[in-house]
């Protein structure tokens, strides 16, 4: 199984004492059937991509469901700027080498 550690630049406290990393698994099945995409692309009709949204809702989820071992919110919660952001773009990078460039194939039928 994939997973992604991130080094945390401030460690948070848990129960056990300091925590200086965290570790993501790959989201799986259930996840993303659940949650769905983590970003909305836009494509104009030739296939060229116009547009990236991120859903900051669902990639927040993406990180309660995918931290191991399974962490309390309020441990996340914890986080400062420059980790959240690292955790975020860990949990897009798990999507990237999935996708696949939208084309069109125009097949003309006589």
């Amino acid at each position: 199984m994939l997973e992604k550690t991130i080094d945390l630049q401030e460690p948070i406290v848990g129960h056990d004492g300091p925590i200086s990393q965290i570790t993501l698994r790959q989201p799986g099945f259930r996840e993303i059937m659940r949650l769905g995409e983590p970003v909305s692309r836009i494509f104009t009709t030739d296939g060229t991509m116009v547009s990236v949204t991120e859903n900051i809702d669902v990639i927040r989820q993406y990180i309660e469901a995918l931290v191991r071992p399974p962490a309390n919110p309020l441990l996340i919660e914890q986080l400062r700027l420059a980790d959240t952001m690292r955790i975020k773009d860990a949990v897009l990078s798990f999507f990237q080498p999935a996708e696949a460039p939208k084309t069109t194939d125009a097949k003309s039928t006589s």
